[in-house]
């Protein structure tokens, strides 16, 4: 029996027989098993309102889906920000998997396989094999699990430093390199070099030491991120390539990556980033500060990011430093529904010349949706409490992008 899909494809073929690449495009979903030909993405534009599509396929820089009413679109790539797939799931934490980031954004999970005889790191990865790099080339490298510490002695503190944070793409950077140790501990200079045997380093003082590779977890060099214009590959793993030549369809990615072809199943791909005028950054990512707030009956509510969003508490104001190149900020604000019996609140989103929009959240009207324009380089996130106070006033911001130029 002739499924709903196969009867709507032969119907819109009957209409787009004077369209021949249309009809041939339809007779290959018909014949070349619909049912796996289009699959469930969320493609965002530069306004940074999302649209739920049905996925065919993208070649040649030309995107080819179904939209909401199910007719065919085939569109530039360009003139979009991001195509990510329902079934998307969220990588853990990059700062925390085995994971090299270079300087040009290109993230590879993987695992550290030494140093050859000419001083270039080596990376294994289960997607490219095994890739080499020069230093120069690395902005941080995680090279294994740093070993938890036993727990200071009641009233006694603690001695282990705080790990420095991988550096983000296109964001500021340290002035010296890191050297995280599998104790905990940061040794912050200059690596003048690696080898087989471990990696020397110059601190303070102009003293020189070397540290054998069984003591690093971490390296984060002093190398700016600077992410390249172009389209960006995520992956389920983790890991995020430019891809150039990209052709992609339910069953197969295919381009190349660093000047060498790459062929993966579609399954491993979890979006699509088209950066060739914009990108998304979350909001998570951008350096903030709590300017107002921030606890509750006198216990600290500070905010926290996830890669599923920024969750707050009434009340709170938080300033963050937007990026040079902001357009717009955008996500969707939602009451914890745990306490929409209680929750009464105020979210105002302010930039450094002003209010720029308001909304009143309660139970009758739990979530709202977000999108402004700054007019500044500042933008604060700022919840007050309501009728009941501040009690059950929690807040998360999901899909909390800002869109941002492209530097070339």
């Amino acid at each position: 029996m002739m499924t709903r899909m196969m009867r709507r494809l032969r119907n819109v073929v009957a209409g787009s027989l004077r369209d021949p690449v249309m009809a041939v495009l339809m007779m290959v979903l018909m014949f070349g098993g619909a049912a796996r030909a289009v699959e469930s993405a969320t493609l965002i534009g530069d306004d940074l309102h999302a649209q739920s599509i049905k996925f065919v396929g993208l070649s040649g820089g030309e995107l080819t889906y179904f939209n909401a009413d199910r007719q065919l679109q085939r569109a530039d790539a360009a003139q979009f920000v991001s195509l990510s797939f329902t079934d998307e799931a969220a990588p853990a934490d990059a700062a925390e998997f085995p994971a090299l980031m270079l300087n040009d954004g290109h993230l590879f999970r993987g695992k550290f396989a030494g140093v050859d005889e000419a001083g270039k790191v080596q990376w294994d990865t289960s997607d490219l094999g095994r890739l080499t790099f020069k230093l120069d080339d690395i902005a941080r490298m995680n090279v294994s699990e740093i070993e938890t510490p036993p727990a200071p002695a009641p009233g006694a503190a603690s001695t282990t430093a705080t790990p420095a944070p991988p550096p983000a793409a296109n964001g500021p950077v340290s002035a010296n390199d890191r050297v995280t140790l599998r104790n905990g501990d940061v040794i912050s200079g200059f690596i003048e070099s690696v080898q087989t045997t471990g990696l020397n380093i110059t601190v303070e003082q102009n003293q020189k030491l070397t540290l054998t590779w069984d003591r690093v977890a971490r390296l984060a060099l002093a190398n700016p991120v600077r992410a390249k214009p172009g389209v960006w590959v995520r992956l389920a793993g983790g890991s995020r390539l430019r891809v150039e030549k990209l052709a992609i369809d339910s069953k197969q990615m295919a381009g190349e990556v660093l000047g060498k072809s790459v062929a993966l199943p579609r399954e491993q791909v979890s979006g699509i980033d088209f950066a060739q005028r914009h990108r998304l950054m979350r909001l998570g990512e951008i350096e903030s500060e709590v300017t107002g707030g921030g606890s509750v009956f006198g216990v600290p509510m500070k905010p926290q990011a996830t890669i599923d969003g920024v969750y707050l508490h009434a009340p709170v104001s938080v300033t963050y430093h937007l990026p040079e190149g902001v357009r717009r900020f955008a996500a969707t604000a939602r009451l914890d529904p745990q306490g929409l019996d209680w929750a009464d609140l105020n979210l105002i989103v302010e930039d450094g010349k002003g209010m720029l929009a308001q909304w009143h959240l309660n139970g009758a009207q739990p979530s709202a949706e977000v999108n402004i324009v700054p007019r500044d380089r500042t933008l604060v996130v700022q919840l007050d409490d309501g009728a009941n106070g501040p009690v059950f006033d929690r807040l998360v911001l999901s899909g909390a992008y800002l869109l941002i130029d492209v530097q070339p």
